[in-house]
């Protein structure tokens, strides 16, 4: 999918809202505010995310792994899981080859006992929090793998692009791009709303999420560049680099992560919601529009995987043949 800030100019080609100002003073806004598109945007990727979860819900699964740490028997789930815990399935890393994973039973949470110590064979699900039963007594690096459905990061428009990093994996100072300031982040209200950054690079793959603001300090366009001064809890595998891009929020991108075709989908919604707003007289075509694209966003998710699907197994029962016999 583009790019937010090429569906933003198609959306504002569309309508007739070119001629704008953008700015952190109200009173010196003019015409339709970039930041207002966003929303919307953000709101349509919401909306299509609940479609295609109602007709393929494993189209938004992933794997990830969780270390464990010796006596400790919570662990949090991913940030972006899904309603934040949407679990399909918990598994335990019993050996030391990269697919040594059995996995795990789920239990009621007054089956929970904490005072059990050893090699983990159930958990209990507490809010976004795992619960290993018993509770392990050693370390394993990616010791839990953890398969649950997942929420699409929120969308935004390319705010910096980094300069200058102290730290590719753990950086504690970031500098921008003197070039965009007050181009691309005068959006802000002001820059206190730089309170977590992500960093992606130029498709918008997430480099690192969940990056806090502690300082902020915004530059001067074409002489001074903008700095950061941030904490960060990276994994190991996440770094950042010199010419990355940095969007607002806590896990955010530039490219939505619905099929391509879905497309179509977040433009039209936008459009109606400002159509909407400024009485716009073909407001009714648009929704007849955006009524004919969910529908076949719904159709064409409702067929996305037509394989047979296995059922498994939960009664061993279930093993017995016609006249009774294992």
């Amino acid at each position: 999918m583009r790019r937010t800030d090429q569906l933003i100019d198609q959306v504002r080609r569309y309508l007739g809202q070119q001629s704008f100002t953008d700015s952190k003073t109200n009173s010196a806004q003019i015409g339709l505010q970039t930041r207002t598109i966003l929303d919307l945007l953000n709101e349509a990727q919401n909306v299509a995310h609940g479609i295609i979860y109602a007709n393929a819900p494993a189209y938004f699964v992933k794997t990830d792994t969780i270390d464990i740490a010796a006596d400790t028997e919570s662990y949090t789930l991913p940030t972006d899981a899904f309603v934040g815990a949407n679990i399909i399935s918990v598994e335990y890393k019993y050996g030391s080859d990269a697919g040594d994973y059995r996995k795990l039973t789920k239990l009621n949470p007054h089956e929970r006992d904490s005072s059990v110590e050893g090699t983990p064979y159930y958990y209990v699900q507490h809010k976004n929090n795992i619960l290993l039963n018993p509770v392990p007594t050693t370390a394993v690096t990616s010791g839990i793998r953890v398969t649950y459905e997942y929420r699409l990061p929120d969308l935004d428009i390319r705010r910096d692009k980094i300069s200058a990093v102290d730290s590719t994996t753990n950086p504690t100072s970031v500098t921008g791009d003197a070039s965009l300031v007050n181009t691309s982040n005068v959006i802000f209200a002001s820059g206190d709303a730089y309170e977590y950054l992500t960093v992606i690079d130029k498709d918008g793959n997430i480099q690192m999420d969940e990056i806090a603001v502690t300082t902020y300090t915004e530059g001067t366009q074409g002489s001074a560049a903008s700095t950061y001064a941030v904490t960060v809890s990276a994994s190991a595998s996440e770094a950042v680099a010199v010419n990355d891009y940095i969007v607002a929020g806590r896990r955010a991108t530039t490219h939505s992560e619905l099929p391509d075709f879905a497309e179509s989908f977040l433009i039209t919604y936008v459009q109606h919601a400002i159509m909407q707003m400024i009485g716009h007289p073909m407001l009714q075509s648009e929704a007849n529009k955006l009524a004919n694209l969910t529908s076949q966003l719904a159709d064409v998710m409702a067929d996305w995987n037509a394989d047979i699907m296995h059922i498994p197994r939960t009664d061993d029962r279930s093993l017995l043949d016609l006249e009774g016999y294992w």
